[in-house]
């Protein structure tokens, strides 16, 4: 819940959300590093998704989206892996945001 909070809060900027604490501007930047993920090219996200996550992930985008085919989902041992861009293309300037974002959380690792 952290993680997805931490990017509603990131891809609301314009709105001007922000997290405070004891009168304090928190940095939740942290937060949005919090997945396993890694960024192959803009269109390659692939995420890894443990068990316990998965139906905190299908609140966020729907149960369907599993369902209705043209998503490729690998089963692991003790999680699901697919390409997190297949969920977000289609959301305009917000998932050019998503993927650069993530790049840049990945050239600090």
């Amino acid at each position: 819940v952290k993680t997805d909070f931490a990017w509603f809060i990131e891809l609301n900027q314009k709105r001007n959300i922000q997290l405070l604490f004891n009168g304090k501007k928190l940095d939740y930047s942290n937060l949005l590093k919090d997945k396993e993920y890694k960024v192959n090219d803009d269109e390659n996200i692939i995420v890894w998704l443990d068990f316990s996550e998965i139906q905190e992930f299908t609140n966020i985008f729907g149960y369907d989206e599993f369902c209705e085919g043209g998503k490729d989902v690998t089963l692991l041992s003790e999680s699901i892996a697919f390409n997190l861009y297949d969920f977000i293309d289609g959301l305009g300037e917000e998932t050019e945001y998503i993927v650069k974002k993530l790049k840049e959380f990945e050239e600090e690792l």
